[in-house]
């Protein structure tokens, strides 16, 4: 392939098969072997090497594959078919298509569903202590079900980062994604995620891959201004609004400059 795409692993009968899509329609790559959006195959014996089996039958091309032990389906999510961006569904909205098959190496595949009417690249779910969580780009939903009702998180954007992907390790819950202040597909950042009783989440940094730090530097304000940051350090500010402010920015490395620094 010529350009790939989000997509999941998923091990089913002793091999790993990964899921991603192709994008060399969008690139118009002449040598490309497919002439639209499409979502491919590889197989795998030990989750490292894998060997390209090509394009499956569902339409799409950002997916995520998953298992429902309720009912022993396998679930493939993409956003719609794959020919136009954003794609319209038959009743004239976005949304998240749903393929389901119990073989999902050699299908057949249903006929896809609703599964969520909002519109999103890089879908991913993920159940930790019993809820469940779908993520499209930068916004995520929370549901007591696989299968929803699908509730908006709020805040809708937790984490300042692109196209997170999650995991689940002994308790625990850990997010990566990319920051995009050099373009597409930039600096990779991980967070760990924090539960509250509701289900709704909250993140912080992995004290694991937290750097050594020397002692603590205190740093007067003048104004809204603080200078003589350290170049290399970890910033704790704590903003406390006034009661009739309701948007508010904070921005780090800045000039005089407009639009100067990151924010």
């Amino acid at each position: 392939e010529c350009a790939a795409g989000t997509g999941s692993l998923i091990e089913y009968q002793g091999k790993v098969y990964a899921y991603y899509a192709e994008f060399s329609a969008w690139g118009n790559y002449k040598d490309s072997p497919y002439k639209e959006l499409s979502i491919c195959m590889a197989e795998s014996d030990d989750g490292i090497h894998f060997t390209k089996t090509g394009k499956i039958s569902p339409r799409g091309f950002d997916s995520h594959t998953m298992y429902d032990r309720a009912t022993g389906l396998y679930h493939l999510l993409t956003p719609g078919s794959g020919q136009q961006w954003p794609t319209n569904w038959p009743d004239g909205k976005n949304g998240l298509l749903d393929y389901t098959a119990t073989d999902p190496v050699r299908g057949p595949w249903t006929q896809p569903k609703h599964f969520h009417e909002a519109f999103g690249c890089c879908p991913h779910v993920f159940e930790w202590n019993g809820w469940h969580y779908l993520w499209m780009e930068n916004r995520f939903w929370i549901s007591s079900n696989l299968m929803g009702p699908w509730k908006e998180h709020t805040p809708a954007r937790l984490i300042p980062m692109q196209v997170p992907k999650s995991a689940v390790f002994g308790g625990r819950a850990f997010v990566a994604g990319w920051l995009g202040e050099d373009g597409w597909g930039g600096e990779i950042v991980f967070h760990e995620l924090v539960q509250n009783a509701d289900g709704t989440l909250g993140d912080k940094f992995v004290p694991e891959m937290m750097p050594p730090c020397g002692d603590p530097v205190v740093l007067a304000a003048d104004g809204a201004e603080v200078a003589g940051v350290p170049r290399d350090a970890r910033v704790k500010i704590e903003l406390q609004p006034r009661s009739a402010t309701t948007p508010f920015s904070l921005r780090l490395r800045s000039t005089d400059a407009a639009g100067s620094g990151f924010g």
